[in-house]
């Protein structure tokens, strides 16, 4: 590595080889990272203590650093299983034009983050990945002003990853694309390539493990939020709430899954924990785009009726005199229209050949989509409680179908 020739070797494309062993299985423990940010809306600061990377198994647990790898040699792609634990979070934000808002903090316990990696030992592209944050419980306790603070906080949070992302999206899209099985699968079928060639004990290891598409999802077992009202200069009017009140809401196994990067034509099969027969989504999707593409193909074809070489019929000739008026008909009307080229008049003749529909049926078989699922196993909104009712919290709204369902059921 310290010479030229190594280094240009190491930076460029190549095989996956020890070096890269070497890299993916290093393990990093650090005491505390400290990152602020500064946007002209807000300062932000996070603060990690006690963290470790390490690589697990594919069933997440520690052991020996060849089995924290699945290889499989027919799909030349390589899976990769790291863990990333903390044991506190200190989160603070403050905004910089309103200094009437109450800085908002956010304090979070022992979590961690899963993270799988999808390389091609080619060349070491990273094909995808599917990141997991699991936290155990959260509590969180927001007044008035630290809500407006947080929203503030999240406009212009919101603001700065869209400016950021939205010059990539495409680029990456297109790169995903390229690697996405579900439309490889649609390229390669006159090839007849299809999951059962991988029939191999490492291959039905390496299915099951693997990231047939980019994702990022949130866990949380239980998440207690409490929103308060400021004492005195609160927003409520009522006498109970001159002294400030409080309302809690419980969320059980709370979860966000996130698909940048999905096939609109694709099954969601390999999804977890989603049963896409037991939700209406997919059939008012696949209405939806059959009806925009037989829409669009009809726009196409009435554009074309539009442009068609004029004909004129005499039904008063026949035989032979009715050929050659049309014939010359037809070479007097062409030089008289313009608009009309022997392309179109070429692809007039022959609708069934149209390279335009042919095109556009391949761009709308790339169409892609952003999925959000998001999942609560129980949730329940308590009655509001005061400094001078003060009782044990009641239910106020809770949810019933956890009597109906078995958890992770519901959607």
């Amino acid at each position: 590595m310290s010479s030229p020739q190594g280094i240009a070797s190491y930076a460029g494309p190549a095989k996956y080889s020890f070096i890269h062993k070497v890299i993916d299985g290093i393990t990093i423990a650090v005491n505390t990272v400290l990152v602020t940010f500064k946007s002209p809306a807000f300062i932000a600061s996070v603060q990690m203590n006690r963290i470790m990377v390490e690589s697990k198994s594919a069933t997440w647990q520690r052991c020996d650093l060849r089995t924290t790898r699945v290889k499989d040699p027919d799909r030349g792609q390589l899976l990769i299983f790291k863990e990333l634990e903390w044991q506190t979070v200190r989160i603070e934000a403050q905004s910089t034009k309103d200094h009437n808002l109450t800085p908002l903090r956010l304090l979070t316990n022992q979590a961690r983050c899963r993270i799988t990696i999808k390389k091609r030992i080619s060349d070491c592209f990273v094909m995808g990945s599917r990141l997991v944050i699991i936290l155990d419980d959260l509590l969180w306790v927001l007044t008035d002003s630290q809500l407006k603070a947080a929203l503030h906080f999240l406009d212009s949070l919101g603001g700065l990853i869209e400016k950021a992302t939205v010059l990539e999206r495409k680029t990456k899209a297109a790169r995903k694309l390229e690697v996405l099985p579900e439309y490889q699968a649609q390229v390669s079928q006159q090839q007849n390539r299809t999951k059962s060639q991988y029939t191999t004990a490492i291959s039905k290891i390496f299915t099951r493990y693997d990231v047939v598409e980019t994702s990022y999802h949130f866990l949380s077992q239980r998440i207690d939020l409490h929103l308060c009202d400021d004492a005195g200069g609160g927003r409520s009017l009522h006498p109970d709430l001159k002294d400030g009140g409080a309302l809690q809401i419980s969320l059980v196994r709370f979860q966000i899954d996130y698909y940048p990067y999905h096939l609109a034509m694709a099954d969601r099969k390999h999804w977890p924990k989603y049963r896409e027969n037991a939700t209406p989504h997919n059939q008012w999707l696949q209405q939806s785009l059959s009806s925009f593409r037989s829409q669009f193909m009809d726009l196409i074809d009435s554009g074309r009726t539009q442009h068609s070489p004029l004909t004129r019929s005499q039904g008063n000739v026949t035989g032979s005199g009715t050929k050659g008026s049309r014939e010359n008909l037809e070479k007097n009307n062409q030089p008289q229209n313009p608009n009309v080229t022997p392309s179109e008049q070429k692809k007039s003749q022959h609708p069934s050949g149209n390279p335009v529909k042919n095109y556009v049926l391949e761009q709308l078989a790339k169409l892609m989509t952003t999925c959000i699922i998001i999942r609560i196993d129980d949730f329940t909104l308590y009655k509001v409680t005061t400094t001078s009712r003060n009782p044990m919290p009641k239910e106020f709204i809770s949810a019933q179908t956890r009597k109906k369902h078995t958890p992770g059921t519901k959607n």
